[in-house]
């Protein structure tokens, strides 16, 4: 039986090559047109772009989403010395990683402020190889830190608009993505000129805290507990486009229209 994350994994997969499929049996109408297959893996691999789309010898690369509730999921957070360390996970594609990393680096001065009370008030904190998280802490000094209200401060959503992840994209070179069920929408900006929306949506990210069970330490005699970072995000996209890469007739119509426009076919298409 697959896993939940073996379905998602495939399914993303799946969807990459129906857009895929499609875009190549439309460019059979257009002479110019050429295909090529990414190296990448699919939709939860490390390559950087799904497809790229070559016109009047200009590349416009495109996200893939399979749909408009993208890259559901936890992932854990290790911070040390000011910086943060996000840890490879099936839940998460390598950008959303670097995306949820942008979104939580606000948290870094309640961060050092939450270790320093520790510092402070716990005789644990000593037995910590690295300060940060995860961290070793007792019972009594995390219940005094909630009490006080510093783990509060840790515990919160940050929700980004939909300007946070066209930008994000744009530092990538990224102006288009094909979101399953939604369709075809550009992000800050729309070279081809193409008549589709807007992309509008939202990241909501949850950071939380959260301290595991108690554990004895019997070679230096203490009782702790460790304290790890996690996040939960998800990607939420809204709207609907006039086309979808992963219609026929509609990615006919697109090809038509950017050849008009530039006045030339379509040179190639690279995956």
């Amino acid at each position: 039986m697959k896993t939940f994350i073996q379905f998602l994994n495939e399914s993303g997969i799946e969807y990459e090559r129906k857009v895929r499929w499609t875009m190549a049996k439309s460019s059979a109408s257009f002479d110019s047109i050429i295909v090529k297959r990414s190296k990448g893996k699919g939709a939860f691999s490390a390559h950087d772009v799904d497809v790229s789309l070559q016109a009047n010898g200009q590349l416009y690369d495109i996200e893939i989403k399979k749909n408009t509730k993208a890259q559901m999921g936890g992932i854990s957070v290790n911070y040390t010395n000011g910086k943060f360390d996000i840890k490879k996970s099936d839940s998460f594609d390598d950008e959303t990683i670097k995306l949820l990393m942008t979104s939580i680096k606000s948290k870094n001065n309640d961060l050092d402020k939450v270790i320093d009370f520790f510092r402070k008030n716990d005789p644990v904190f000593k037995h910590n190889a690295n300060v940060g998280f995860p961290l070793r802490v007792s019972t009594q000094a995390w219940d005094e830190a909630i009490k006080l209200g510093h783990i509060k401060t840790l515990n919160n959503s940050i929700k980004q608009s939909s300007n946070f992840i066209n930008m994000f994209y744009k530092s990538k070179g990224i102006d288009y993505i094909q979101i399953g069920g939604s369709g075809l929408f550009y992000m800050n900006d729309n070279p081809l000129g193409l008549n589709i929306p807007k992309l509008k949506g939202e990241i909501n990210v949850e950071f939380r805290a959260g301290k595991s069970g108690v554990k004895y330490n019997k070679q230096h005699d203490y009782e702790y507990s460790t304290v790890v970072l996690r996040l939960q995000g998800r990607l939420q996209f809204k709207g609907l486009s006039n086309y979808s890469l992963d219609n026929e007739k509609q990615t006919k119509e697109l090809y038509h229209h950017i050849s008009k426009t530039l006045n030339k076919d379509l040179t190639s298409i690279s995956m």
